[in-house]
């Protein structure tokens, strides 16, 4: 784990997430595909991005949905390249977004229908609905119709994968502390982030997007960050995992700052961040700069002195 570090956005498509396309276009159903190659729980997490499978497993399954595997290769390599142009369109739309730039927001949009219209994609289609939402925040419209759209589906999916967190940190603008409290509530979903993952990746992308929440109300509305940073203090995080442990202990320094320990909050931040160059953890230590430069003074957090 030492000097991993996944960040939001650069998850790449994953051969599941094809299958899954091709099966239901096909109208073939799973127990057909996945019959002595898996479970039930273990085909719906390789469909939704959460686990790979073995190569032969893969040639298995490709066969039975009655495609070469050349085929399967190039189809794949075609979505992949489409996943790649989606992340263009979201990294547009963000940068545009923080920008205030309305115009080169309905651009992207307008670029975004035009690829929908091309390959109906449920992701694409949350794209849209996010580009909608980021033009109303800006004009002071109510985000009503997009937050309920979005919401349902979180709601809806029991089992979430990285694409799930991320449509739920892409999100976050539109949402309230109260929807985010229903939405965890629903099903005792915030149990997902305590879940015990196989993929170590989904393990440190859920708590970069826990730590992301936190950050949002600590920094928006303090009073409403107490029960997401208690869902981050209780995660059960081992000893190897570096970046959460720094992610706690991050959130924690700022937490005693907002209720004004300023002393010992910037003392533990300062450790984090020398922990972080010690490590050579660079993007992490990048991350933690840049919400102290937008928020906090931040050459006090350097010296470690208020």
């Amino acid at each position: 784990m030492k000097g991993t570090y996944i960040s939001l956005g650069e998850i790449i498509m994953k051969t599941g997430e094809l299958i899954r396309k091709i099966r239901l276009e096909k109208g073939i159903k799973a127990n057909y595909v996945y019959n002595d190659l898996m479970s039930r729980s273990s085909s719906y997490k390789y469909e939704h991005g959460q686990d790979e499978t073995t190569a032969i497993n893969l040639v298995s399954i490709v066969e039975r949905l009655n495609l070469d595997f050349p085929e399967f290769c190039n189809l794949f390599e075609r979505e992949t390249n489409n996943h790649k142009r989606l992340e263009t369109y979201r990294k547009n739309l963000f940068a545009n977004f923080r920008q205030a730039k309305l115009k080169d927001i309905k651009l992207v949009k307008d670029q975004l229908e035009k690829f929908y219209k091309r390959d109906p994609l449920l992701s694409v289609k949350h794209l849209i609905l996010i580009a909608d939402a980021m033009y109303k925040k800006l004009e002071k419209i109510k985000l009503t119709k997009e937050k309920e759209i979005i919401l349902k589906y979180l709601k809806k999916n029991n089992n979430w994968g990285f694409y799930e967190y991320q449509l739920l940190s892409d999100s976050l603008f539109m949402l309230d502390a109260a929807s985010l409290k229903n939405l965890f509530s629903t099903n005792d979903k915030w149990r997902e982030f305590y879940k015990d993952e196989n993929n170590l990746e989904l393990q440190v992308f859920k708590i970069q997007v826990l730590f992301k929440i936190v950050i949002f109300f600590m920094i928006s509305k303090f009073s409403e960050a107490e029960f997401f940073l208690k869902i981050l203090n209780d995660l059960p995080i081992s000893e190897n995992d570096v970046q959460a442990k720094c992610y706690q202990q991050f959130a924690n320094g700022l937490r005693k700052i907002q209720e004004e320990n300023f002393e010992e909050g910037v003392k533990v931040i300062s450790d984090v961040l020398t922990y972080c160059q010690v490590l050579n953890l660079d993007n992490l230590f990048a991350e933690f700069a840049t919400i102290l430069k937008k928020n906090f003074n931040y050459d006090c957090f350097q010296s470690g002195k208020v």
